[in-house]
């Protein structure tokens, strides 16, 4: 299971390298790469990518919608979903968005059979109040 660092926030700069390569076991985006200007998402993909193991986790929570546009932005990255949403509308990917798609990270582009496990300081699930 992963553990989770004391990392409450920590505000993106372009091209900033605060973070060791492949340091990090999984990311969070909560509302925020629909706020990210479209221009500046591919770099801050890139240090997401660059931040995480190999085969880390991203979860992506996003109230906005777009899953299809963002799901194809990430795959450009190497993330890829856990679940198979060949087929999904997005308007069914949108609904998923909004409690959060949990990617894996594979610069190789193979999948991942296994779950990301993520839990909480206090040994919660992510979503479930203790």
């Amino acid at each position: 299971m992963a553990t989770i660092a004391p990392i409450l926030f920590m505000p993106f700069r372009p091209g900033d390298a605060s973070l060791p390569s492949g340091v990090v076991d999984a990311a969070f985006l909560h509302d925020v790469a629909n706020h990210v200007d479209r221009n500046a998402r591919p770099k801050l993909y890139a240090s997401i990518a660059r931040a995480l193991k190999p085969d880390g986790c991203l979860v992506l929570i996003d109230p906005h919608g777009g899953a299809l546009r963002l799901l194809e932005e990430l795959g450009a990255f190497g993330f890829h979903t856990e679940e198979d949403f060949d087929g999904v509308s997005g308007k069914i990917l949108d609904t998923k968005l909004v409690s959060g798609i949990r990617l894996r990270f594979r610069p190789d582009g193979t999948r991942s059979a296994e779950k990301c496990e993520l839990a909480s300081h206090a040994g919660h699930e992510p979503g479930r109040r203790p």
